[in-house]
């Protein structure tokens, strides 16, 4: 029998009508589904409270890691909920966690909420800002050797600066001693814009558990920034939006080649240019003590040191093993492998308290808290989710002789 257009029609909406109301019964069905199943779920850890004073300075780096990492998902699971692609009990769940984390950073009661990502983050107090900026020294050999670090409020800070240190002498009495001359001048920190980018899967930012994902993706974004960050602060040319370069402020005289490639036979011109670096930088007459001298270099660099032999033995392994170079301590990094004079690798050795890294927190475009992670979804159709990592750092030293360079290295 065939159906009249007003029967088919009257059929239709009756079907219509019950597949509606079973989807609102299949929807609410899901709905309880999720929450009975996280609520089986073993009880997920509490969000780390905020680090007291006396915690150590990885305790408070990684309770910031998850804080920012947790922020970022969050957002992502209330976008995903609002297009239906997530249930909002998850989204709700993982919104709240982010909450109850970021208020113990927050510098006013109201905190960060669900949205910290996407509204660019609430204001931290200030005691937090110098841990901010330790969470790139996992990564970042000049914080890692000991520069000091200066929060920068604005898009620039001013600080003193002494080409020559005070002097000393033994005076009879009533005998006025010999005035310093000392040069001064002015450093300016002006930190510049270092962006990262990672793009995870969104089955990982699904994870109804939302516990770890988190910290993978912004461990994984903070040591993009922080490589690119070390690479610019130790080698850049100050050109464009790059800051210059730690080496390039440098006193000339403070650096020389090694003219000899780094072999067992050239020994001799090694150990006189190692030792050359050294009585540059003492004859700065600037203390040692407490100023963190070390060196950086480049892990080929490293390894072509360790294999020279004298017909005693190994001459720099056994020291090295043990992580110090002609009795001070020495850190590896490879972001500036074959960036030097002559596309060749470099040994810097140097005072490292006298060098200032400095992140912007607020002021032109500088994020409030420092470093400010956001979300885009370009790529939608690959199920993919783009976070990107955006922060303003910059390097001065406080005097341009404490520190020298040895360039050109060439390796056998």
């Amino acid at each position: 029998m065939k159906l009249t257009p007003e029967q088919q029609k009257y059929i239709d909406e009756q079907v219509a009508k019950q597949l509606k109301a079973k989807q609102k019964e299949l929807n609410a069905l899901i709905s309880k589904g999720v929450a009975d199943e996280l609520a089986a779920r073993p009880a997920a850890p509490a969000p780390a409270p905020a680090p007291s004073a006396g915690a150590t300075p990885g305790e408070r780096r990684k309770t910031l890691k998850q804080f920012f990492g947790l922020s970022a998902k969050a957002s992502y699971l209330q976008a995903a909920a609002a297009g239906g692609h997530v249930n909002q009990t998850l989204a709700d769940a993982a919104a709240k966690a982010a909450t109850e984390l970021g208020s113990r950073f927050a510098a006013k009661a109201e905190g960060p909420n669900g949205a910290v990502v996407t509204t660019g983050g609430a204001l931290m107090s200030e005691e937090w800002s110098t841990d901010i900026i330790g969470m790139l020294r996992d990564v970042m050999v000049l914080q890692a050797a000991g520069v000091r670090v200066e929060a920068v409020h604005g898009s620039k800070k001013n600080l003193g600066k002494l080409n020559s240190g005070a002097t000393a002498e033994f005076v009879e009495p009533g005998q006025s001693p010999t005035p310093s001359n000392i040069d001064t001048g002015m450093v300016i920190l002006a930190p510049k814009k270092c962006m990262g980018l990672i793009e995870p899967t969104k089955d990982m930012l699904r994870d109804p558990s939302f516990l770890g994902s988190e910290a993978t993706f912004t461990d994984d974004l903070l040591a993009a920034i922080g490589l690119k960050a070390d690479l610019e602060c130790l080698v850049g040319d100050g050109t464009g939006p790059r800051p210059l370069g730690l080496v390039r402020q440098i006193v000339a005289g403070n650096k020389f080649s090694l003219t000899v490639p780094i072999t067992s036979a050239n020994l001799a011109s090694i150990i006189t240019a190692l030792d050359k670096a050294e009585r540059l930088v003492r004859e700065s007459k600037h203390t040692f003590q407490g100023a963190k001298p070390g060196w950086v270099m480049t892990s080929k660099t490293l390894m072509a040191l360790k294999s020279l032999r004298d017909n005693a033995g190994w001459v720099f392994r056994q020291q090295l093993d043990q992580g110090m170079l002609n009795g001070y301590p020495f850190h590896v990094t490879d972001s500036t492998s074959g960036k030097g004079k002559g596309g060749k690798d470099f040994i810097i050795f140097g005072l490292w308290d006298t060098a200032t890294f400095g992140m912007a927190f607020g002021g032109g475009e500088a994020p409030e808290n420092g470093i400010i992670v956001e979300m885009s979804e370009p790529k939608f159709s690959q199920d993919l989710a783009t976070f990107k990592g955006i922060t303003y750092v910059d390097v001065k030293l406080r005097y341009n002789n404490t520190f020298a360079v040895i360039e050109e290295l060439t390796f056998q």
